[in-house]
Parts: structure tokens; sequence; C-alpha cells
């Protein structure tokens, strides 16, 4: 409950809506209204990673009218985070852990600074971090039809909890058909109709949002140290969610925990916890996933931290081990007080070292939602009151300025959009790709950073336009609309300026 209470002050403090969950509001949006499960009406693309999340959704604004949605979102995946800590307190109380872990391992995760706006900021990550603690606690408890049913869900909350669900699978004794045949049955019963259905549909249950970020991802050589570096620093963080004031005594704890578990006759539970992260991180990096995704990291996060905790909590233990090996018999009972003192001093040391980071990501998502609403909404509610009802808009961020412009989306990095995709493929240049979408798409308006045409930029690398023809073709068919500034401009820098430009009409 008070974790709740600070999401929701955190919510009503910055207004934080995050980007990518407005594509999900829209196609819940559209399947509330009857449209069915479409981005653009008429379109058949699973642009979203997130079906179970959409379909709840969809019921909510099919019920209670789709003005609703947001709300829900923000309310049930509060819940759904709120779920995630009493589950994985039951869970490591199952495992054999000491009540004082397990309650502390609750609220360093719910207090973490990340859970601030990954609970509150409206996507499906707080679901993820259910159906994991669910599938734990299961797991723990041997009720392994439970366990099935919750890593079935996860795999239908997002395309990559298949990770941690096929671990969750694994950790089962296959041995005993019998006690096998069950989860077997919930496993797939929970997942074969959605993947029916997306077969039918869609003609694939892979999100083509999955295919497309591969293509905007991380393109550089794999096998190429720099890479691997900087994979690593943007994953570090994560791995250090048990200690997240510091990023190596946070990894130095994960490893701890690992060598802890590893040591002695641990669970299979506990061991998946430890291999997850790993596994999970390099499938990101040669899965070339962007590096600018930080919810993609939140299940690397959780498994860390409960690893972590553990091996910050061997330590002390050990070292009141060595402690009464030194103390006489008479003097023993000393330890009792001096493990209650330390265990009091290092959860008030861990709550004052929360309040600086806490502080920072208050900040930082205050001004980003200031740019947000002052940007991105403002070209939405535009776009929906100075364009034609039929206008087709090409425009790369299609959360915010879909959501609220209410028209057909080119998606210029064709998470919604598979003809960008094709064209971005088999061009030679982000300019190329450009061009042929404007010359084949022939998209009404386009939303563009403002220095991509004034410098001749591209924002992904390469200039925008690299020929003669190409800059004749843009300035003879499109003129510029409208300019649109951040209210922080300093705090996006040359990001913060966009332009609208509109088609002319054929001469």
């Amino acid at each position: 409950m008070a974790a709740a209470a600070c999401w929701i002050w955190f919510r009503l403090r910055t207004g934080i809506r995050l980007e990518d969950a407005l594509i999900t509001w829209r196609y819940a949006r559209h399947l509330a209204e009857g449209q069915g499960f479409v981005f653009n009406p008429g379109e058949k693309v699973l642009g979203t990673t997130t079906p179970l999340q959409t379909l709840m959704l969809g019921l909510v604004g099919a019920i209670l009218g789709v003005d609703w949605i947001p709300f829900a979102a923000s309310a049930l995946m509060m819940l759904a985070a709120a779920g995630a800590g009493v589950l994985t307190f039951l869970a490591l109380e199952a495992l054999g852990f000491a009540r004082g872990l397990s309650m502390f391992a609750v609220a360093a995760l719910l207090f973490n600074p990340e859970m601030l706006w990954l609970a509150s900021g409206g996507m499906e990550t707080p679901l993820v971090l259910l159906f994991m603690a669910a599938s734990l606690w299961a797991l723990a408890t041997h009720r392994h039809a439970t366990a099935a049913g919750a890593a079935a869900l996860l795999v239908l909350t997002r395309i990559d909890g298949l990770i941690w669900a096929l671990g969750v699978l694994a950790c089962m004794p296959w041995r005993d058909r019998g006690a096998m045949r069950r989860p077997s049955i919930v496993f797939a019963a929970l997942l074969a109709p959605w993947v029916l259905f997306a077969f039918g549909y869609f003609g694939s249950p892979i999100p083509h949002s999955v295919i497309a970020k591969r293509l905007i991802g991380n393109s550089g050589d794999l096998a190429a140290l720099p890479h691997l570096l900087e994979h690593l620093d943007w994953s570090g963080s994560f791995f250090a969610w048990s200690f997240p004031f510091s990023r190596w005594i946070g990894c130095l704890a994960f490893v701890a925990g690992g060598v802890s578990i590893f040591s002695r006759a641990s669970s299979a539970a506990l061991r998946l916890v430890v291999i997850f992260p790993l596994v999970f991180c390099a499938a990101l990096y040669l899965g070339r996933a962007p590096l600018w995704f930080d919810w993609y990291l939140a299940p690397i996060g959780y498994a860390s931290l409960v690893v972590g905790l553990i091996g910050l909590w061997a330590l002390w233990e050990k070292i009141l081990a060595l402690l009464r090996r030194r103390l006489a018999p008479e003097r023993q009972h000393r330890l009792v007080w001096l493990a209650r003192i330390s265990g009091v001093a290092f959860v008030i040391l861990y709550a004052l070292l929360l309040v600086p980071k806490t502080k920072e990501t208050v900040r930082f998502h205050q001004d980003y939602q200031t740019n947000e609403e002052g940007t991105r909404r403002v070209i939405g509610e535009w776009l929906h009151d100075n364009t034609p009802a039929d206008a087709v808009v090409a425009m790369e961020a299609v959360g915010y300025q879909a959501w609220y412009a209410d028209r057909k989306v080119v998606d210029l990095a064709g998470l919604v959009s598979p003809a960008v995709v094709d064209i971005r493929r088999t061009s030679r240049s982000n300019a190329e790709g450009f061009f042929r979408v404007l010359r084949d798409l022939r998209p009404d308006y386009l939303v563009l950073r403002s220095f991509e045409v004034d410098r001749n930029a591209h924002y992904h690398g390469g200039p925008l336009f690299e020929s003669t023809e190409q800059v004749a073709y843009f300035a003879s068919h499109y003129e510029e609309a409208r300019r649109f500034e951040a209210p922080l401009p300093l705090f996006w820098g040359e990001t913060s300026r966009l332009t609208i430009y509109r088609r002319m009409p054929e001469r």
C-alpha cells in the first residue's frame, strides 16, 4: 500500500504516460470500437508486443468507454506491480528464506526508483513482473499447473517472456509424465487460442514491431568489442537492482548471490533466477534490441534484485558466523542484538540512499513529460484539428501523435507499417529508404525532426537526401505547414524541434 501510494503520487506529480503505451492504447481503442485488433483500421498488423494487455484494455473500453483506457492502464498496472511484490514475498518464504529478507526484497523491489515509472507509465511491464513472480511462487510451492499457466500468460503479455517461460517449464519434473500432463495442457490451452488467431488474422504470432525494431536496433558488428561494451553498459544498471546506488556493488552482489545459490543444493527455481538475466541479456544483444528502451530490461532487474539480495544476505550471515566463532560462549547473546542493530542500520541507510535517486527520477520524468505534452501531444491534436479525416500521416513517434491525431499512420520506423520495413530492407541507405516511402506510399503529411530537413541529416545516420533528384522531389511535393518546439528545448537537444510538412496538390 505504501508503494502504491508512491506510484500514485509519482503519476500525479509527473503526469507520466510512456510513449509506447499509447500504441497499445490505440489498438485497444479500435478493438473496443469494433474496428478489430488493428492500429490503422483495415490494416491487420500486429504492431503491439502485448496482446494480453491490449485485450484487457479493449474490454475496459468496450464496457466503460474508450476514454477510460488511459486510466485503466495506470490502475491495472499498479495493481499488477503490487501483486508482483506480494508473490515475490511468498516465493522467497516458500524457498526457505527468512521473513526479514523476504520483506526487504519486496520493499527493495517496489520502492526501486525505476519502479516509479515502470508501475505508473501505463505499459505492460508490471504484468510481466507479476507473472514472473507468480510462476516463481508456484514453482517454489510445487504448483506446476499454476506455474505453467503463469508462464503462458507471461508470453501473452510480452513475446520475450518466452525465455522465462521456457525456463519455468525446464524446472518441472518431466520424468514424471503423469504429473506433467496437467501443466502441459494448461500451458497449451492458454497459448493455443491466441497463436491460432494470430496466424489467421495477422499471418504470424510474432509481433511485427519486433521485426521492425531489429532494423533500427544495434546495427553494428556483434563480434566487435565496442558494441558489446555498449550493450553491457546499457544493461548493467539493471543487473545492479539490488543496490541501485552503485552499479559495481549491485553487480558484485548479483555474482555473490549466484555463487551462494549454486554452491548449495538450491532448488531449480532459484537457479533459474540466476541463469535467466544472463540468457535474457544475451538474447537482447543477439536480437539487436535497440538500446534506448529501458523497459526491455525490467525482467533482468527483477531477477537480479532477488539474486543480489540473497548475495548480500549470505555475506551478512558469513560475517555473523565469523563473529560467532570468535566470541566466547557467554557472549554469544550479543550477536542477536548486533544482528538486529546492523539490520536496522542497513535498512535505514538503504532508504536514505534511495532519496537522491528518487528525486533524480522524479525530476527527469517531470521534464520529459512536459516535453511530451508540449510537442507530441500538441502535434497530434493539431493534426486532428487541421487535417482531413482520411489524411495519411507519416511519422516515427506513433504513440502520442497517432493517439491524439486519430489519423491513418505510415510509421517511418515500420512498427505498424510492413511496407516501410520492406522498403528499408531493400534500400542501400536511410536516404534512399526515406525517398521511396515518400514516392511509393505518398503520405499526405509528414512529421519530421526539424534538423533533418534543415541540415539534411537523417536521425538514424547519413543524409536525409543524398541526390539532387531527392531534394527536388521533396521541394516540389511537400511544403512546411507548422513548426513546434518543446517547452524545455535544452532537455531534448536537437530533437526538441519538430516540423509538419503538407503534401502539395498535384499540378
